[in-house]
């Protein structure tokens, strides 16, 4: 039923479905999944733009597991979460991943505060910009990437974005799926990496951010 209507009964959207489900797979750490899906929403709320936590999960899941609809994000997430511990394991990389998010909003985010200057400039050009399709890109750099990497991706950004605009080719098709694409794929090298610096006993990465 809950996946029809939601307890204000109005019908649900993918958000619903998400905490629900997590919820479910918790088990008896459900109060610890609750506290975690609290904190991933009072750090949404603050950017006061409709359906954002709806859209953050769909591009969050974008830089996880690759392109995919919004209406197709419940469904990964579940292949995602499977069972206590990695549900568990689940909301925690989405907080995480919802303090990078503000971060790429917002030039002065104290996420930012050790990071050269031109991480904040490149950070408000992107905003300035506003394309969209780029934000999962953006959110993965964030959360995977050191300082110097970040820059200098930023600063890619900016140039692959004017010519977006100036190509008129910044909505969905053909330019959201490769910026998707490229989003996974700093993801999964980030971690290929701290699993190499692990293998030669090295800890973990201390170049990288971590999700």
């Amino acid at each position: 039923m809950f996946e029809t209507l939601n307890d204000r009964g109005l019908r649900t959207n993918q958000a619903d479905l998400v905490e629900n489900y997590s919820f479910q797979q918790s088990d008896n750490r459900l109060t610890e999944a609750q506290q975690k899906w609290t904190r991933m929403r009072s750090l949404l709320e603050a950017l006061e733009e409709e359906d954002i936590t709806v859209t953050f999960l769909r591009q969050a899941m974008i830089a996880i597991r690759g392109h995919l609809r919004e209406s197709d994000v419940y469904e990964a997430v579940q292949k995602k979460a499977k069972g206590q511990q990695s549900s568990i394991q689940f909301l925690m990389s989405l907080e995480t991943l919802a303090s990078s998010y503000m971060a790429i909003f917002n030039p002065e985010n104290e996420k930012w505060n050790s990071c050269p200057d031109s991480i904040r400039r490149g950070i408000q050009t992107l905003n300035l910009l506003n394309i969209r399709s780029m934000r999962p890109l953006m959110l993965a750099v964030a959360s995977q990437f050191n300082e110097k990497e970040a820059a200098e991706a930023f600063r890619m950004f900016i140039s692959w974005g004017v010519r977006l605009i100036i190509a008129s080719s910044t909505s969905r098709g053909s330019v959201e799926e490769p910026l998707a694409g490229a989003a996974k794929l700093c993801v999964c090298w980030h971690y290929q990496r701290c699993a190499i610096t692990e293998e030669k006993g090295g800890g973990h990465n201390p170049g990288g951010r971590g999700v």
